[in-house]
């Protein structure tokens, strides 16, 4: 089985402060793609998985995901493409993910003058690299085992576990709940031990 990591709080915000520490665009990257509870491609874009073959050519097709636009930049949040967005049949469309008013102030501020095009111009590899860059500098002991969908999973296992599953589906945007389960972490032994303490104490006679 995959080793994976599950990452805390305070390593989340370890790593950020180590990114806002080195550049604007790492930091501002990775906080969005927590907020957001975003896939990296979606925030990045990601590459063409396919050749077209034309005039005894071939050229990349279309990247797969877009990435996230200056253009489509909201006072409430943003539109994204998501996974599913180039399907021939029942293609997924375009949603508004909401975002806090800071957030928005702080991508604006970064993208300056520049009225549209990716958000941030940085490829998945780089993001891949980065990450496990920032975990290393931020103390993670398992830092080779962070990489950017890990941030993901951080979101969704906290909004499930405050709000409950089905704002966890909602929030990563999951079509099914079964997903969803799957992206939340177990709950540190500690933390059970407590909530099975806490049980003790309801019954006590």
């Amino acid at each position: 089985m995959k080793r994976e990591i599950n990452l805390s709080p305070e390593q989340v915000k370890a790593i950020l402060t180590e990114a806002k520490n080195h550049s604007l665009r790492d930091y501002l990257l990775i906080k969005t793609m927590t907020i957001g509870d975003f896939r990296v491609g979606e925030v990045v874009g990601s590459a063409a998985r396919r050749w077209i073959k034309s005039d005894r050519t071939w050229t990349p097709a279309e990247p797969n995901l877009p990435g996230l636009q200056i253009q489509d930049l909201r006072d409430d949040g943003i539109w994204v493409q998501g996974k599913g967005w180039k399907k021939d049949k029942n293609p997924a469309p375009p949603v508004l993910v909401p975002l806090s008013k800071s957030l928005i102030l702080e991508l604006r501020n970064y993208v300056g003058t520049r009225k549209s095009g990716r958000i941030f111009e940085i490829s998945e590899s780089r993001v891949e690299q980065m990450t496990r860059f920032y975990a290393k500098r931020a103390g993670v002991i398992d830092w080779k085992l962070v990489h950017p969908h890990r941030f993901r999973h951080f979101t969704t296992t906290q909004i499930a576990r405050k709000h409950g599953v089905l704002a966890g589906r909602d929030i990563a945007r999951h079509k099914n709940i079964s997903t969803t389960n799957r992206y939340i972490a177990e709950l540190p032994e500690e933390e059970k031990r407590t909530i099975i303490a806490a049980q003790a104490d309801l019954i006590a006679v």
